[in-house]
């Protein structure tokens, strides 16, 4: 929960709901976040293996040990 002091119309910080403090709440620049450069995530690139994947392997594993 936020505390919110009721004068200022600020935020002072986080609470969880037995009223213990959690830590401090920081404002945010509305413009700068509107306009930040958004750092995008690398590709996934997919490795190519010989043989079975590990699902194969269990599946094999799982089935050869109930017959």
């Amino acid at each position: 929960m936020l505390v919110v002091d009721p004068h200022a119309g600020t935020v002072v910080r986080i609470e969880n709901q037995t009223g213990e403090p959690l830590g401090t709440a920081a404002v945010l620049d509305v413009v700068a976040n509107s306009t930040r450069h958004r750092i995008q995530p690398e590709p996934v690139t997919h490795a190519t293996t010989q043989g079975p994947n590990l699902l194969e392997l269990m599946h094999q594993r799982h089935y050869r040990e109930e017959g």
